[in-house]
């Protein structure tokens, strides 16, 4: 199986607990579970990750392509 990761969004130096903050969008939690297993964890340096889910999009920039 292939795994396609698109990253709609990479934030660096966030002021808070994160130092970098991605917008990951997959196509259900099945598969995000596995980018976050098999991709997202075994980066280097990476010592943990936090994961928040929208429920409902507000407002979506129309520029961004995946």
């Amino acid at each position: 199986m292939v795994l396609w990761i698109l990253c709609g969004v990479c934030s660096a130096l966030i002021a808070g607990n994160f130092d970098y903050l991605l917008k990951v969008r997959v196509s259900d939690m099945s598969s995000y579970r596995q980018v976050l297993a098999e991709k997202l964890s075994t980066l280097p340096h990476i010592s943990n990750t936090s994961t928040y889910v929208a429920m409902q999009t507000v407002k979506e920039d129309s520029s961004e392509t995946f």
